[in-house]
């Protein structure tokens, strides 16, 4: 309790015709930290509910103007996760199962017990506000790893995505690295039916082949040297959830028979344990290598590569999917920018051109990396082409003109197409404001208007 005080006092919003009652609750509950707001009947709590943010609300059956029943039905309806408690001298079995089901927190019955009334509140606002930070990271989450682009390619995994996600089918995922793999992957978890369940990711390259078994099904106390108390591995951890094994042609071929068995039979076994366990993970593999001649090799299952390859993802490198670089571009200087408190950065039709042509041998990992040090290390907000050109090559120790294939576009095609994506961007950042979006380009309304209609550009 104490620890929420210190960040702010708890909200309440107290339902009640009974003055004497409410005014009662009130001062107990202000005497120990809370902030009470009050309401006499169902319409005034629903327009308190609507224009002020509770944690939690006490609120009686029996109410003039409309029932408590009525009022729980529509703060459930508008604010899910919002708990409520409610409250009745008339207490039954049935209105209490009545009213958990409809959504209630909990179910007190008058006269009300002090101590059970504070106890109830801190549970519930203690888990409201766990939830809200959960659902905040969520949003966080989603926002720094959604998958941007308008590309044909982009839009047909954003078709096999939605097909796919709702079902339990096991996806290969391929592409170069640095293409996103992990993202189509957490979007695959967080559309589907399992998006509640845990995420766990292994990346089958950076572990060692004698501990990739226990990293995936866990080990028993003295299973080996330095197995000092038991472990559960990721297919456990994961239950009910997703396991990403990303670059899965890197897995030894026996740790492969037991992901198999595993997926065949929904059965794991710990290393050193005699039983085996039962799990229900969904599967979702990735590579960056083509697994058909290494299974012609010997060095993949094949029995494996057909469990994993039911729905196939393929991700072009970014350099087939130039379209997309400046959508790219802008979702991440909005990202960093954020992050880092500095003012968002401008880059010049030259350097967007420069950064269009340029072929991105680490794909979007390596244009995140560029980006964030522009945003984090630039002295200046606009970004101009030999800004962008350090920023690529600050690392490659020579510059080779052979990262950049040249499209057939003329370059006033090539500026007029940069410039176009430039104002919508900064449109957007601004909300369609003319005015702001203006001076942030560095010209007058009327020049702004004059460049929206030649590139047809229509105001929201």
């Amino acid at each position: 309790m104490e620890r929420f005080i210190s960040n702010g006092k708890i909200r309440v919003l107290a339902v009640d015709d009974d003055e004497r009652m409410i005014r009662a609750l009130k001062d107990i509950l202000e005497f120990k930290g809370f902030k009470v707001d009050l309401a006499k009947d169902g319409i005034e709590a629903l327009e308190k509910v609507r224009q002020n943010e509770f944690d939690a609300v006490v609120l009686d059956i029996l109410l003039p103007q409309k029932n408590g029943i009525d009022v729980l039905k529509e703060v459930v309806a508008e604010k899910p996760k919002l708990p409520v408690v409610m409250i009745s001298g008339h207490g039954t079995i049935r209105l209490a199962v009545e009213s958990t089901k409809l959504g209630a927190y909990d179910f007190l019955e008058k006269p009300l017990d002090a101590e059970r009334v504070i106890i109830t509140l801190k549970n519930a606002v203690e888990k409201y506000r766990l939830e809200r930070k959960l659902d905040s990271l969520i949003r966080d989450s989603m926002e720094r790893y959604k998958m941007i682009g308008k590309s044909n390619a982009i839009r047909k995994i954003f078709q096999i995505i939605e097909r796919a996600a709702p079902t339990n089918g096991r996806i290969l995922i391929q592409g170069e690295s640095g293409t996103g793999k992990e993202l189509v992957a957490q979007a695959i978890h967080h559309l589907g039916n399992r998006s509640d369940g845990p995420f766990m990711r292994l990346n089958c390259a950076s572990i060692p082949e004698e501990l990739i078994e226990s990293e995936l099904f866990g080990y028993t106390k003295g299973a080996f040297t330095g197995a000092s108390a038991d472990k559960d591995g990721l297919f456990k951890v994961a239950n009910n959830g997703t396991l990403f094994l990303d670059e899965i042609a890197d897995m030894s071929l026996r740790a492969q028979a037991k992901v198999l068995r595993a997926i065949d039979e929904g059965e794991i076994q710990k290393v050193g344990g005699a039983e085996p366990e039962k799990v229900d993970v969904r599967v979702i593999a990735a590579t960056n290598k083509n697994l058909r001649p290494l299974i012609q090799e010997g060095r993949f299952r094949e029995d494996l590569f057909y469990r994993l390859n039911v729905v196939t993802i393929e991700i072009p490198p970014l350099r087939e999917r130039k379209e997309d670089i400046p959508a790219l571009l802008a979702h991440y200087n909005k990202l960093f920018s954020e992050e880092n408190n500095v003012k968002i950065r401008t880059f010049s039709t030259d350097a967007l051109i420069l950064l269009v042509e340029y072929n991105w041998p680490g794909n979007i990992r390596e244009l995140k990396n560029v980006v964030e040090y522009l945003v984090v290390m630039s002295e200046k907000e606009l970004i101009d082409q030999q800004i962008a050109f350090d920023a690529i090559y600050r690392d490659k120790g020579q510059r080779r003109k052979d990262y950049f294939s040249y499209s057939n576009a003329t370059l006033k095609k090539s500026r007029e197409n940069f410039e176009r994506e430039i104002i919508l961007n900064r449109l957007a950042a601004f909300n369609w404001n003319i005015s702001k979006t203006a001076k942030q380009l560095g010209l007058d309304r009327t020049n702004l208007y004059k460049k929206m209609a030649r590139y047809d550009i229509h105001q929201h």
